[in-house]
């Protein structure tokens, strides 16, 4: 998202992420990436169950994290092993959805130019 960041705020839209990951975790990642938008915490996963983009790590993945020292339930604050499914909303100021994208392989994201799109037609 960087480089777009000033053309959504000049269309009157505000970026922002949301992470199971704890606060501090959170904070740390937006510090080492000096990232130019917001990043909340969904502290008890509550967004991304509200969103229905919830997905708890069946017990054979957790296995298998868990021998490479990944334990998602000491990563997040309450949600445990759900993690959300990436996914992208954009939200008019109603609180209505106006448009969602998402994939569960995280490497498939939205371009930045396909959000602006949408951002420049609402």
């Amino acid at each position: 998202m960087h480089g777009i960041h000033s053309e959504i705020k000049s269309l009157g839209a505000s970026l922002i992420a949301i992470s199971p990951d704890q606060p501090d975790k959170s904070l740390s990642q937006v510090e080492k990436e000096n990232l130019e938008f917001s990043v909340l915490s969904d502290v008890k996963g509550e967004v991304m169950k509200k969103y229905n983009i919830a997905w708890e790590i069946p017990e054979v993945l957790r296995k298998e994290y868990r021998k490479l020292n990944i334990d998602f339930s000491k990563r997040n604050t309450e949600a445990g092993w759900v993690v959300p499914i990436p996914a992208t909303f954009i939200i008019d100021r109603n609180g209505v959805v106006q448009y969602c994208r998402t994939n569960e392989d995280y490497t498939k994201r939205m371009e930045p130019s396909e959000i602006l799109e949408i951002l420049r037609s609402l």
